[in-house]
């Protein structure tokens, strides 16, 4: 069952160990009876007056091209100081469920906040990112990737940009396309420190 492997998967790190929230742990049942919906609404009203600092609610998505439901009635919420992780098979719904995160994609059903709200323009400008793969024009060099987010962003700061690039040992008129694959996340990791976020 797709839902309760994602259950099952969604780590949080809390207190120097790794504990896993499974649908026993929650008291929640894969039918998503009344009951346990009012159960999940109950545990989520608690994440919100506690502070969480992301909240899922009630999450579900399929692809285009597939019947099948790669996430299907999630509930969760992750407070400051703790590491989530979305660990699983390819194709099970964890890039998926990040980029809903990241309001970069729309739950079939559901809703999810960043900080207390929907995530807008405003919320990105707050939000570094680092994903699986650096995704810059193939013939742009750091220097022009620098003056370029200094478009992107409010925030942007340049001499924090410089200084990564730096501790990094980025060449600043290198392309993108002729770096490692370590030297482009790299990039990606000193393009999301230097916003203020």
């Amino acid at each position: 069952d797709v839902d309760e492997f994602t259950l099952q998967t969604l780590m949080l790190y809390k207190e120097k160990k790794f504990c896993s929230a499974t649908n026993d742990d929650l008291g929640i049942e894969n039918d998503k009876s009344t009951e346990n919906e009012a159960v999940a609404k109950e545990m989520l009203k608690g994440a919100k007056e506690n502070g969480a600092s992301i909240i899922a609610k009630n999450l579900s998505y399929s692809y285009a091209d597939s019947e099948k439901k790669v996430l299907n009635g999630i509930d969760f919420s992750a407070f400051p100081g703790e590491t989530i992780a979305f660990v699983g098979p390819s194709g099970e719904g964890k890039t998926t469920m990040i980029r809903m995160i990241l309001g970069l994609t729309r739950p079939d059903r559901g809703e999810i906040t960043v900080f207390g709200q929907k995530m807008d323009q405003e919320l990105k400008q707050k939000i570094g990112v680092v994903l699986d793969e650096a995704c810059f024009p193939e013939v742009i060099t750091p220097k022009e990737l620098g003056k370029l987010m200094g478009y992107a962003y409010q925030n942007w700061d340049q001499a924090q940009y410089e200084a990564y690039l730096d501790r990094f040992r980025l060449p600043r008129d290198k392309k993108f396309k002729e770096f490692s694959k370590s030297m482009k996340m790299k990039l990606a990791i000193a393009v999301a420190l230097s916003h203020r976020a």
